[in-house]
């Protein structure tokens, strides 16, 4: 009797591991996610005060540059200045500027009088809108492709440690059992 009570006591220590596990993992895939978007909140922000900057020094060519730089980063999926109509005054791809773009977030975009964040979901993209002055605004989209990666690997070893504790929970319910 002694020995059953023991085993099912290592029954339920495994699963309870299993389950802080799991929830470990979990809570650091949310504060891995949030902490990205903040940095990309920040960096968007930056972003829109050396818009405004060079916008009102009429330095077109550093925006064009620094655009091209950020169109190479990995969590960067697109980055466009747009004027007040809704073309692409400024694209990270060149053969986009004079587009006119009038989707829902672009027109959300364009109405924003502040930092908006815009979640969209069908391109798995946050997007960061920042008015840029003359009723213009900066919309740099992304989706933290770099941070995907160390996340499946979190996911992948807190299940294979949730398994490893399963197994061991099935293991003490056999061992518990009573010969014959």
């Amino acid at each position: 009797m002694i020995r059953s009570k023991s085993m099912a006591a290592t029954v339920s220590v495994a699963v309870i591991a299993s389950i802080a596990v799991l929830a470990c993992a979990w809570q650091a895939d949310v504060a891995a996610r949030a902490a990205w978007r903040a940095g990309f909140v920040r960096q968007a922000e930056e972003l829109g005060g050396f818009v405004t900057r060079a916008l009102a020094s009429r330095s077109d060519l550093l925006v064009v540059e620094r655009f091209g730089e950020l169109v190479r980063h990995d969590d960067v999926t697109y980055v466009l200045v747009l004027d007040p109509a809704g073309r692409a005054r400024f694209h990270g791809d060149a053969v986009e500027v004079g587009k006119t773009f009038d989707s829902p977030f672009a027109k959300a975009a364009l109405a924003a009088t502040a930092t908006l964040v815009q979640d969209i979901p069908a391109a798995g993209v946050v997007e960061v809108d920042v008015p840029v002055g003359g009723g213009a605004v900066l919309r740099l989209g992304g989706a933290p492709r770099p941070l995907a990666a160390s996340l499946r690997w979190l996911w992948t070893s807190a299940a294979v440690a949730a398994i490893a504790l399963g197994a061991l929970a099935i293991m003490a319910s056999l061992a518990a059992r009573p010969p014959g």
